[in-house]
């Protein structure tokens, strides 16, 4: 899973942190591209390998391993 941040002060540890514990790949990519971040309107999205957009928010749940169990289709 890769998650765009269009704005590099939210700190994405959390979710890299769950990601690692349950064994998912996830890559934070940082995306200076106003455009970017109008096309999606958020500044956080979370984008499957199959493309999917998982979510999109201005900021990280307050559970992220449920996000990432939601996103990678486990119970």
């Amino acid at each position: 899973m890769s998650l765009l941040r269009f704005n590099p002060g939210i700190d994405a540890r959390p979710l890299v942190t769950a990601a690692g514990r349950r064994g998912l790949p996830l890559e934070v990519v940082d995306v200076a591209s106003v455009e970017g971040r109008e096309l999606y309107g958020r500044d956080l999205v979370l984008v499957r390998p199959d493309h999917h957009v998982a979510r999109r928010g201005d900021s990280l749940p307050e559970a992220p391993g449920e996000l990432l169990a939601f996103a990678a289709g486990y119970d």
